[in-house]
Order: C-alpha cells, then sequence, then structure tokens
C-alpha cells in the first residue's frame, strides 16, 4: 500500500483530483532523448476519471476528465495526470478503458490507446464511443475521433463498456456494447482511422440490479488477445440475460483475423 494517487507530488501540484474508475496497464517504457520505447523496461500507465479541486474549477466545465499517470517505480511514486479528455458545460466523460501495444512483432510497439462514452447533453443524454492514442508514454494525447453514433433513445439504444486490444501486426480493437449487439471497430495505423462498426455477437443485458441484490450491473464485453509474436488470434467474452429471474449464462467468441468472429459459444 503506497498511499493515495492523490498524495503523490504531481497530482498536488495539479488542478485534479482523481475521481475513480482506475484502470491499469503495463508498457513498453519511453525515452524522450531518443523518441523510442525500451523492448526490457516498462512503465505501469494509471488512467481515471479526475475532476477539479475546490476553487479550481474554470467556467461551465463538466467535472469528469480522463487523465493518465505514469510510473516507473511500480507504484511508489506516479507523475501528475495528463489529460486524455476534457469536456465543457453537459459533456461528461466515462466508462474508460486503456492499452499499451507491448507486442515486439507490432510496427506501432509502445503506443498507449484510450477508450470512453462521451455523455452529452442534458435531459437527453447523447452517449458515442470516443479513442485516442499516445506515442511518447501517456504525455500526450491525440485530438479524440469518434467511433459510433451518439444517438442514444429506445430505437437505438446507448453505446457504453468498449475496451480495447491490440494484435501481433499493430492491430487496434475497440469493441463496445452498441444497443442489442456487441460490436468492434478496427484501426488498421496506429488509431489514426477506424473501420466501422460491426457486430460480434448479441447481448442481452442482465437484470439491474439481479433480484435479491442492490448493485448496479451490466453485460460489457471483455477482450483479450494472443500475445504470441505475428498472432492475430483474439477473444470476447460477456454476460447474456438467459431468464427474467436475473440468470445469464457467459458468452465467448474468438477471433483470428479480426475480420470476422466464430459463432457465439455459452460457457455456463
Amino acid at each position: 500500500n503506497q498511499g493515495l494517487l492523490d498524495d503523490s507530488a504531481g497530482w498536488q501540484a495539479s488542478p485534479f483530483v482523481s475521481d475513480g474508475d482506475p484502470a491499469i496497464v503495463y508498457g513498453p517504457r519511453y525515452d524522450p532523448g531518443t523518441h523510442s520505447f525500451s523492448t526490457t523496461a516498462t512503465d505501469a500507465y494509471y488512467q481515471s476519471l479526475a475532476s477539479y479541486k475546490p476553487g479550481r474549477q474554470p467556467g461551465n466545465q463538466a467535472p469528469e476528465f480522463i487523465v493518465v499517470s505514469r510510473s516507473s517505480d511500480n507504484g511508489a511514486s506516479w507523475t501528475g495526470p495528463s489529460v486524455i479528455a476534457s469536456g465543457g458545460g453537459y459533456t461528461f466523460n466515462d466508462k474508460n478503458a486503456i492499452w499499451a501495444d507491448k507486442n515486439p512483432s507490432s510496427p506501432y510497439f509502445g503506443r498507449l490507446y484510450a477508450s470512453w462514452t462521451q455523455f452529452r447533453g442534458v435531459p437527453s443524454i447523447a452517449e458515442p464511443v470516443r479513442v485516442s492514442f499516445s506515442t511518447d508514454g501517456g504525455r500526450s494525447w491525440s485530438v479524440p475521433r469518434q467511433l459510433s453514433k451518439a444517438t442514444n433513445n429506445r430505437v437505438t439504444g446507448g453505446r457504453q463498456g468498449s475496451a480495447m486490444r491490440t494484435d501481433g501486426h499493430g492491430n487496434v480493437y475497440v469493441a463496445w456494447e452498441d444497443g442489442g449487439n456487441q460490436v468492434y471497430a478496427v484501426s488498421r495505423d496506429g488509431g489514426v482511422s477506424y473501420s466501422r462498426p460491426r457486430a460480434i455477437g448479441p447481448v442481452s443485458d442482465l437484470v439491474d440490479p439481479i433480484p435479491g441484490s442492490n448493485f448496479r450491473n451490466d453485460s460489457f464485453l471483455s477482450l483479450a488477445s494472443d500475445p504470441r509474436a505475428d498472432s492475430t488470434t483474439l477473444y470476447a467474452a460477456w454476460a447474456n440475460r438467459t431468464n427474467d429471474d436475473g440468470s445469464a449464462g457467459e458468452l465467448v467468441v474468438y477471433s483470428t483475423s479480426g475480420s470476422g468472429w466464430s459463432k457465439v459459444a455459452t460457457l455456463a
């Protein structure tokens, strides 16, 4: 236990306070002097929501940023937060994910990727999935781009719960729950551009809350990628509601090319 993230010097000097939804990934260490990534040394990247400290909020700024901090000593100390996504007015960033390309066979080895849902507007909330990438170990981030439609209604549903992975060729996969389907988009140029979303498989959300419980739950998916060099195999898994009593089965599909997925298999 190294203490609170906000106690570190970098966070103390920043206008932000960490605000939940932490996600941590290890990735290759970036050397600013050589503009290259190490094949042996790694850094930890801590992504989270953040909001302004009391009295530091300028104007009509929404409370939730997406930020990332870096540690080169296994969490004993952390840099101050760099901003991945900000907002204004009624824009609210949430449901964040982060990934590092650590496959040496990738042409984008070391690159960091972030995804999240951007909630817009009150009371009718639009919610597109957005993404960004970093080529310098999280010190700076690309201008966020939108991967999905922004509509959110009874016909189209919403878009949340994104996850990210890369394969041995450096392709980036972003998947999320979109209405009644789990969908994904692929980037083959290091996150600069993405394909249009395509379906992985149907999803039937868990009853929320599950009868007899009082906590939130969801059917957001998880992604995994084969870490072997040059592999393009991916796996996706999520929980599907099977009965009105809240029971569910775990579903798994896999892809060996990123261009199509196997039939959905039920594990339980």
